[in-house]
């Protein structure tokens, strides 16, 4: 280890006075920053200071929200202030646009607080660099590395979502370890360094260079959670003490003190009387399986899955396989009775003329939800389920349709009157300016007008009384908890949209005032689906064109939801379980198809529980709900993930995140006594630091 790359402590004084920073950041026109949370990031980006200053990398496993970003920025700033070369490789292009403002956002506060450190001929580099060796802080992608083979060459390195490298075999792991040097200091951020299997923790470990790894710590963990020997304490006590020097983590449901901040998980939330499958289900799931099978044998179908986990939770999946089958025995003139009869069974079978009963009950929830004037966040891990449930939520809301790009005369004076004015007091950036036409129309759509003339509580046209309105109410009718003026949030949301590195958004705008409306990119319906159409079966297409907005429209789409205007119901994939805030007005949210993986699951509940979340602002719990389809691999699916996140919280804690499912009867007695025994917990809680 180079004693180059080692600093004194007191390059990182100013680490200690976290008041005075919030103090001169608040003074900016950047989001407030709390106090008691700013305390902890400055204490544990000194913490890994003073360990990279002693061995060669540390992983920071802090809970999803908890601000690794800001710890991790406050680390590469201290290291750029000492004249040494940063790299940062975020997972993909949306989280590098986030890290290069939040490298940019800090630069004048701790330039004006780090006294030690200097800034001057510190840069920041956004384009890809041609050489390996550069100063100052370099910001690039996962991708680079994986397929152009982009150099690491740098005296720090900050992998974000780490828990990508976790498998050896994996290509970013490969190159990761082939090319990290043992005189490089290395910081991983994630807040799940492993899922399942607790080899995957090792890896990580390998990766920051954990020389002193000893293997069997992971039989020492696995035996003392089965608690089948009582006489590991002393091993326990070393392994504790080797994984607490290289892992660092908080998590939400320790820190008391900044409860207010995340808002409170309702842990007893749940969506009533779940649904069970009946005798007709379970037999029309074993012919879909049967058939399936013999389709497979036959070569008739490419179909792996003879049990698809999508039939479960779905019957749109099921109709589009029966149909392609029907299809390619009459064009292939492959006919066989056995295989007719099972569809013919199937297609006649009651369920498959009705919405599948799971969709039915978490629509009638989600409709009694959006009635309270809340927003609901929907995860599946398929596009065909995700579009079965937007169908099922659809025909319950039974959402009213606009006419695409109409707009109001008067509102649309009103508007023009606040944005005007804000731009007189210098409130809109002047790069802004050519794209508020088109933003101004869409806010005196129809659509838009229904949804504050609500918050407002009676109907106006008048546009002196229109603009008195939206000056002086607040969004959300919540006065009383949450006092955010009409007018000042759609300024927010129209300079996030216009923000200089949100170019998708841009180009949207610049389009849509090029054509003088609207149009069809600004959502104008209660419920929106970010899928991607060729997913979605055949038969639901047409039903779902208005709902459906696809990848070039994602960023657009989940800025306005996160904002309290646009749709209350929001259907994602896993490809929005991370990089994306959705919690600025959302506190619900709803996994109608579990992923297998805890990770995506804790991901996933990351996006609402966050600093500042809605559920904070108008001090109202977080709901996370987790219905299941009783009787069927989907119900066994929830239990079993309320196993594994039991376990990753026994082992990391803070992950504070309960299932209303009884799930008893997947562990074994020696596993649930483990569970069950109260000093676990303080025995395996080594990774927690601080509170």
């Amino acid at each position: 280890m180079s004693n180059s790359d080692c600093f004194d402590g007191r390059s990182w004084r100013f680490l200690n006075d976290s008041q005075k920073y919030v103090d001169k950041w608040n003074s900016t026109e950047y989001k407030k920053l709390e106090s008691e949370s700013t305390k902890r990031q400055f204490f544990t980006a000194s913490e890994i200071l003073n360990r990279l200053n002693q061995q060669q990398g540390v992983i920071l496993a802090d809970d999803v929200g908890l601000g690794k970003t800001t710890v991790a920025a406050l680390v590469a700033w201290v290291y750029a202030g000492k004249g040494k070369s940063v790299r940062i490789l975020a997972p993909n292009e949306v989280m590098k646009r986030k890290w290069l403002e939040e490298i940019d956002n800090h630069k004048d506060v701790i330039d004006g607080c780090a006294k030690s450190l200097d800034f001057r001929h510190v840069k920041v580099h956004k384009e890809k660099l041609d050489k390996a060796t550069f100063s100052g802080i370099y910001v690039s992608t996962h991708n680079n590395i994986i397929m152009n083979s982009e150099s690491l060459k740098c005296n720090l390195l900050i992998i974000d979502e780490a828990h990508r490298a976790k498998s050896s075999e994996s290509v970013f792991a490969q190159k990761l370890k082939k090319n990290i040097k043992n005189n490089q200091k290395v910081l991983f951020l994630t807040a799940t360094p492993f899922s399942i299997n607790l080899s995957e923790l090792e890896n990580i470990l390998n990766l920051i260079g954990a020389k002193d790894i000893d293997t069997s710590f992971i039989e020492n963990i696995e035996k003392y959670w089965a608690n089948k020997n009582k006489d590991l304490d002393v091993d326990m006590v070393a392994t504790d003490n080797f994984l607490r020097k290289y892992i660092i983590r908080h998590g939400v449901s320790d820190l008391r003190k900044e409860s207010y901040v995340f808002g409170n998980l309702d842990e007893d939330y749940n969506m009533g009387n779940n649904e069970s499958a009946d005798d007709n289900y379970i037999k029309m799931l074993l012919q879909a399986d049967r058939l399936l099978r013999l389709c497979k044998n036959l070569n008739i179908s490419d179909h792996h899955n003879t049990n698809d986990p999508r039939y479960h939770v779905g019957l749109g999946m099921l109709k589009d396989n029966l149909k392609k089958i029907r299809d390619f025995c009459d064009e292939n003139g492959k006919q066989n009775l056995l295989i007719e009869k099972y569809c013919h069974d199937i297609e006649k079978n009651e369920w498959m003329k009705s919405i599948h009963p799971k969709a039915f009950h978490v629509a009638n929830e989600i409709n009694e939800i959006v009635k309270q004037n809340e927003k609901v966040l929907v995860f599946c891990e398929h596009h065909a389920t995700a579009a079965e449930i937007t169908t099922a939520i659809v025909e319950k809301l039974n959402p009213k349709m606009y006419t695409e790009g109409e707009f109001n005369p008067d509102w649309k004076k009103a508007w023009d009157n606040i944005f005007t004015n804000a731009d007189k007091r210098g409130k809109i950036p002047s790069s802004s300016i050519p794209y508020k036409e088109a933003f101004i129309r869409w806010m005196s759509s129809q659509y838009i007008i229904d949804q504050i003339e609500k918050w407002i509580g009676y109907p106006t046209n008048n546009e002196k009384e229109i603009c008195k309105c939206l000056k002086n109410t607040y969004v959300k009718n919540h006065q009383d908890k949450y006092q955010l003026r009409i007018a000042d949030a759609a300024l927010n949301l129209f300079k996030d949209l216009t923000h200089k590195d949100s170019k998708s958004t841009i180009a949207i705008l610049r389009s849509l005032a090029q054509k003088g409306s609207f149009g069809s990119k600004m959502p104008n319906t209660q419920i929106v689906s970010a899928i991607e159409k060729n997913g979605i079966p055949d038969h639901l297409k047409e039903g779902l064109d208005e709902y459906v907005y696809e990848k070039d429209n994602s960023d657009l789409i989940t800025k306005i939801f996160n904002s309290p205007f646009g749709p209350d119901v929001l259907v994602v994939t896993d490809k929005y379980s991370e990089g994306i805030d959705l919690h600025g007005f959302c506190r619900y949210l709803i996994h109608y198809e579990l992923n297998t993986s805890p990770i995506k699951v804790m991901q996933r509940n990351g996006r609402i529980r966050r600093v500042n979340s809605w559920a904070a602002k108008v001090n109202e719990p977080i709901c996370i709900g987790y219905p299941a389809f009783i009787g069927t691999r989907d119900e066994k699916l929830v239990k079993i993930m309320a196993q594994r996140i039991e376990l990753f919280d026994t082992m990391l804690g803070g992950v504070g995140s309960k299932i209303n499912l009884d799930t008893d009867e997947l562990l074994c007695d020696d596993e649930m006594n483990a569970l069950k025994n109260k000093n676990i917990k303080n025995k395996m809680n080594f990774a927690i630091y601080g509170d």
